[in-house]
């Protein structure tokens, strides 16, 4: 991962620094995009599921602005931590020659992706779960 600096709808700025020693669950995403919301609830669960785990880092990265964001968040609940205006680090994290939304990027404690989803996925909870869990067990 190349260093980076987002600044989230919370007011708080998250680093590569911080986020290192950490996995951290990445969703790339959009208000307009009906396959980002059709996985909101299953991540949303996720979260849930590893909320004691203060090793764990759920960041959703919107390209879009923060009104819009704010717009969307104030009628639907999405419990991973916000970046907006988050267009470079998007392309950074761009796997493919096209940008596919949603975008699911699991970097492990070392801040290598370790896992890479372009478009909805059929189980988020049960894939990411997974996933994370694999992460876990071989750091």
């Amino acid at each position: 991962m190349p260093e980076f600096e987002l600044k989230t709808i919370s007011g708080n700025t998250i680093t590569k620094e911080e986020l290192t020693g950490k996995v951290v669950v990445i969703d790339v995403w959009a208000t307009w995009c009906v396959n980002c919301m059709n996985e909101i609830n299953e991540l949303n669960t996720l979260v849930e599921e590893y909320k004691e785990d203060q090793s764990i880092v759920f960041l959703a990265i919107s390209d879009e602005n923060l009104e819009t964001v704010n717009r969307f968040l104030s009628k639907s609940a999405f419990l991973f931590e916000h970046a907006v205006n988050g267009s470079e680090l998007s392309k950074v994290l761009q796997t493919r020659a096209v940008k596919t939304y949603p975008q699911h990027i699991i970097l492990d404690p070392k801040m290598r992706i370790a896992y890479e989803h372009s478009g909805e996925l059929s189980s988020p909870l049960a894939t990411l779960s997974a996933e994370i869990d694999r992460i876990i067990t071989n750091e």
